[in-house]
């Protein structure tokens, strides 16, 4: 993602006049504003169809569908999302954070903040995204193991082996077929099983 300088931002806001003073802010910051109300079509098309750096969501206080929408974005686009709202409820903040909101704020968005606040919610986002690649690739190794742990213990039980001879007997099959050794433990489990 990259820095605040010359973001795609998309505003998404329902009162056009609050909107044409954060659009005229966001530009006069360099960047490229598109500017949608959330009436005409929803937050996840909308991302889908315009691909922004940014999204921020201007908003009286986040309803049901937009954080259904955010938290489709955040589930199949994920993209640095901040809501500018006028409402300081906990309950709400804690909503649009777990909704994929990387950035909150609250009574409104004056430009001497916008900087600062849009490097925030860049950089909590990658954050996140790090995080969550880590967490999807610690559990892929973790469900690899099993697989390998599995298939070893079937080949000690069907072959009379030992923990080492199997191993070397997924290894080398692993080597002699060209395919990793998560695939051909997970053929021999099935082939047990």
């Amino acid at each position: 993602m990259p820095a605040t300088d010359a973001l795609n931002i998309m505003l998404v806001d329902d009162e056009p006049g609050r909107a044409a003073i954060l659009k005229e802010a966001l530009q006069s910051h360099g960047h490229q504003v598109i500017y949608r109300s959330r009436t005409t079509s929803s937050i996840y098309q909308m991302v889908n169809a315009f691909s922004p750096d940014v999204i921020i969501v201007d908003t009286k206080a986040p309803d049901r569908d937009v954080l259904e929408d955010l938290a489709l974005v955040s589930d199949k686009n994920p993209k640095p999302v901040l809501v500018v709202s006028e409402h300081d409820d906990e309950g709400i903040i804690e909503q649009a954070i777990k909704a994929g909101a990387s950035a909150y704020v609250v009574d409104g968005l004056t430009e001497g903040r916008l900087r600062g606040v849009l490097r925030t919610a860049i950089a909590r986002f990658n954050e996140y995204q790090a995080l969550k690649s880590e967490l999807l690739s610690a559990r892929s190794e973790l469900q690899d193991r099993k697989v390998i742990e599995k298939a070893k213990g079937l080949l000690m039980k069907h072959k009379g082996i030992d923990e080492n001879e199997s191993y070397t007997t997924l290894r080398n099959l692993a080597m002699q077929k060209n395919r990793p050794l998560r695939d051909v433990a997970s053929d021999i489990v099935e082939l047990f099983s």
